[in-house]
């Protein structure tokens, strides 16, 4: 047998194998089918990169916010929504009438903390910082605390003696159940309760909810909002009544901004207020609390003072309640809290990034009430690591495959810096949602298309090296024949998926299949007519 005739059993043989495998492997489970799928396409995973993220197109407050109320001396917090939600982030500028002196503006990623300090109506305007044409804005109102209207009304003992005084305890709640007072006095004004005595002539209650005993009887004391009544008896008193002559108030020298955050929780040491009483000691000893600016500082009834929203100094009161002509008062200061120590969360020294991830870095800092919580975040590259600094958090993104350098320092403590070698790398095919896209590509592309290329090579060879001594039997008929065997693969290679239970024939993979066959015919067709057009060629410049 000539070596010729060898060669076309010898690729017919290789034709019917070739074939054989791709029925066969259309009878697998899906699990060994895709499990050689993977394989294929991985070889081709260093091919792969994520597509880079959108720019951010707009900006918006999310839900209903617009003439938001926002109660004096507390914080509301605004949400930011970029669209598209995927975009890459990027820095904004927040600008408004008023900031930093009729209310304060903390970012926090994609929350704004509103602190209200100044009553009025106000407008944020939020741009990004390098493209300000996409911009957003909204407005609100910052009122007054209210009178609470849920709440209730005591007193230590319902017996009071002529010419002592008592403190009424009200004690907050919502809903009908009792909250955290310093929580629930952000939102209300207890001294904003009115009080009204039944009886001016057996006793009297002042604006602050002291009741006086002035003569024997009983009394009712009535309140408004929420129009609540407490019964008092004044008795006589077993003993002449000693006036207070003076008092000196004690106090601490400073106390810090924010105490109110931590008080509730036990976090912080309170900062405590007393009397001393100059010469004898007065049959009543209580005395009335009150600062000059509560956005300073708040001083409960039991002398518990704690910094609240802004520093400076607040001057506080003590009132005797027998004689409120008898007072003293201290200036206190209201200071920030340094940070003394920083710890890095989200983030870890030789910590790796993909490309196209980000992340959020915050720091904890030590003390617990550090005023200052906003961190500055540098990177050595920005084509490897971008940064967006969000005041109190930072994000940073993969951009390229390489190392870079994150500075983080403490906004209020320049002393306060640690760094971060990080290194960015492509996102593992199994961690991105995009891969899954790529890998049906690869499948469809590859798996089906170029494989049904090759096998319409093979079967349009097999064929040509057995009649191309036939002269009827001419190119496009051998074209069509091989075109024709080809279709009928892919067709029983999609019916023999109804073989395994978890897979199933698709007559898209069947025009896939087809048209790979169909393009592998027509290139074969175009390289023999070259060849051919070439031969004629030389073959006529030799006769010359």
């Amino acid at each position: 047998m000539s070596k010729r005739n060898v060669g076309k059993w010898v690729l017919l043989s290789i034709c019917i194998l070739f074939n054989a495998f791709i029925l066969v492997e259309s009878a697998l489970p899906a699990s060994l089918s895709t499990l050689q799928s993977d394989f294929f396409a991985n070889i081709f995973g260093d091919l792969y990169t994520p597509p880079a993220k959108e720019e951010i197109r707009s900006i918006d407050f999310v839900g209903d916010v617009e003439n938001k109320q926002i109660v004096r001396g507390t914080t509301s917090t605004f949400d930011l929504t970029y669209e598209p939600a995927t975009a890459s982030m990027e820095q904004v500028d927040i600008v408004g009438d008023g900031i930093g002196s009729s209310y304060n503006v903390i970012q926090d990623g994609q929350r704004l903390y509103v602190e209200a300090y100044e009553i009025g109506t106000y407008q944020l305007n939020v741009s990004l910082k390098n493209r300000p044409q996409v911009s957003t804005s909204v407005s609100f109102n910052i009122i007054n605390r209210p009178a609470p209207t849920e709440y209730s009304l005591s007193i230590q003992n319902s017996t009071i003696k002529v010419g002592m005084s008592a403190q009424i305890d009200v004690k907050l709640s919502e809903s009908g159940t009792l909250k955290d007072e310093i929580s629930l006095s952000r939102q209300y004004d207890k001294k904003a309760i009115r009080y009204q005595s039944s009886d001016d002539t057996i006793a009297t209650i002042d604006e602050y909810g002291v009741i006086h005993a002035l003569s024997p009887g009983t009394v009712e004391i009535h309140s408004s909002p929420a129009n609540k009544t407490l019964t008092v008896n004044v008795i006589e008193s077993d003993s002449p009544s000693v006036m207070p002559t003076g008092l000196e108030l004690i106090g601490p020298d400073s106390v810090h901004i924010y105490d109110a955050d931590y008080i509730g929780d036990d976090l912080i040491e309170k900062a405590q207020l007393s009397v001393q009483f100059l010469g004898n000691t007065p049959s009543d000893a209580g005395v009335t609390y009150t600062v000059n600016d509560d956005l300073l500082a708040r001083v409960e009834d039991d002398g518990t003072i704690y910094g609240y929203k802004k520093t400076g100094t607040v001057r506080v009161y003590a009132y005797s309640n027998m004689d409120r002509a008898i007072f003293d008062y201290i200036d206190i200061n209201v200071e920030n809290v340094i940070p003394t120590d920083m710890n890095i969360v989200g983030i870890e020294d030789d910590g790796s990034l993909s490309i196209g991830a980000t992340k959020t870095i915050r720091a904890e800092f030590a003390p617990i009430n550090t005023t200052n919580t906003a961190i500055i975040v540098t990177s050595s590259d920005d084509s490897i690591i971008k940064v967006t600094n969000n005041d109190r958090s930072a994000i940073i993104e993969g951009i390229k495959a390489g190392k870079a350098t994150l500075t983080i320092s403490s906004a209020s403590n320049e002393n306060l810096v640690k760094t971060f070698t990080i290194n960015v790398a492509k996102l593992a095919p199994s961690e991105d949602s995009n891969y899954d896209d790529f890998i049906s590509f690869i499948r469809k592309a590859i798996g089906h298309f170029t494989l049904f290329a090759i096998d319409g090579v093979l079967i349009f060879f097999s064929i040509y090296l057995f009649v191309k001594d036939n002269e009827k039997m001419k190119l496009w008929i051998i074209s069509l024949i091989s075109i024709g065997a080809s279709v009928l693969v892919a067709a029983c290679s999609e019916l023999f998926q109804f073989i395994p239970k978890d897979r199933g024939p698709s007559i898209v993979d069947v025009v896939i299949d087809s048209l790979g066959a169909l393009i592998g015919i027509l290139i074969v067709l175009i390289i023999m007519s070259i060849i051919k057009v070439v031969k004629k060629r030389r073959t006529a410049q030799k006769k010359k």
